[in-house]
């Protein structure tokens, strides 16, 4: 296996679902020792200077996040399908996503819904599929690279749920997890957003003849001291700035986030947009007692004739480890608090 094609195979389902986890995952790294250099092509120009004053929240762009968020909740949902789209271009990488997101309430009313991720992805000259399943007891991850067999993995999530609601495990290690193996969808994004962004201002804006609220955000306080030291220039390809387009009371669902964008820094002249999310067409099925038959059978996973690994104890002791070493790295490339 040639290094590029191991690199795929390692980083692809962290890359396809960063669109998801990037709030979470920016948040807790820390910041570079030197900021990566500028594209050969891109001209040279002086970067804006980290500030360390305290962004001003937007109470009215606040109350209309928290309003989504609570729209969004599956619980109340029963069954949420959308279709996902997005853009990556940074240094050394550029790649677009492109699938169906189908996401429902757990048998059991948990925290973990059930999922259904298959999106195709165009890395290079490289086009593979990722599915992610969760149907309630096991998490099932396969990748196709090209015309290869595909690679499965799953493990056991009651196995690791009883590890996580063992005693003297902290409730942020817990949500750690959970946000760094993209379990709970489109609410939970926002959830993130809205504890690690400050948001600043609320207007009104047209996308795609959709009537839409603009909210703009920016990292707390706290987050972007880990991202960019004080009095030093922001790090090139490091986010800093978001817009989300939230739909109006009278689409359907009320509040949906059909777009984010992701500006900051590049070696050009001004923040460039660094990546774009898109969640199309969305489908909301009431609570109402058991799901169709059509849904219910997508979150069941056929291995076929392929062998699925099974990751169930090696999840169990990087968690067991990240309980005693609070910078231990999760499943999945999330630090945990």
């Amino acid at each position: 296996m040639s290094r590029f094609r191991s690199f795929l195979l390692l980083q692809l389902p962290l890359l396809t679902v960063s669109g998801l986890l990037l709030t979470g995952a920016l948040a807790q790294q820390t910041p570079p020792a030197n900021q990566a250099a500028p594209a050969a092509s891109a001209p040279k120009a002086a970067p804006a200077l980290a500030t360390p004053v305290p962004p001003k929240a937007d109470p009215n762009a606040a109350a209309l996040l928290k309003k989504a968020i609570g729209q969004l909740d599956i619980s109340k949902m029963g069954l949420l399908e959308t279709k996902i789209w997005e853009q990556v271009d940074t240094v050394g990488l550029s790649f677009q996503a492109e699938g169906s997101y189908l996401s429902a309430a757990g048998p059991d009313q948990g925290r973990a819904p059930r999922i259904r991720m298959d999106l195709s992805i165009l890395l290079g000259n490289t086009k593979s599929q990722l599915l992610i399943v969760n149907d309630g007891a096991w998490v099932w991850n396969q990748l196709k690279l090209g015309n290869d067999d595909p690679v499965i993995t799953k493990y056991d999530l009651t196995k690791v749920q009883e590890s996580l609601n063992a005693p003297g495990t902290m409730p942020t290690l817990a949500d750690g997890f959970y946000r760094s193996q993209s379990f709970r969808g489109v609410a939970p994004l926002l959830q993130s957003m809205d504890k690690d962004m400050t948001f600043t201002k609320l207007e009104n804006a047209t996308w795609k003849k959709h009537d839409l609220y603009k909210l703009t955000a920016v990292w707390s306080a706290d987050v972007s001291k880990r991202l960019a030291q004080p009095g030093q220039p922001w790090p090139n390809f490091v986010p800093r700035t978001c817009y989300l387009y939230l739909g109006k009371e009278k689409d359907s669902p009320p509040y949906w986030p059909y777009r984010l964008e992701w500006w900051g820094p590049s070696g050009q002249k001004g923040d460039t947009l660094l990546m774009q999310m898109e969640f199309r067409d969305p489908y909301v099925l009431p609570a109402k007692g058991e799901l169709p038959k059509k849904y219910a059978q997508a979150f069941a996973f056929d291995p076929g004739k392929f062998k699925a690994e099974d990751t169930t104890k090696q999840f169990l002791e990087h968690l067991k480890q990240a309980r005693n070493m609070p910078s231990q790295t999760l499943p999945g490339g999330t630090k945990s608090p």
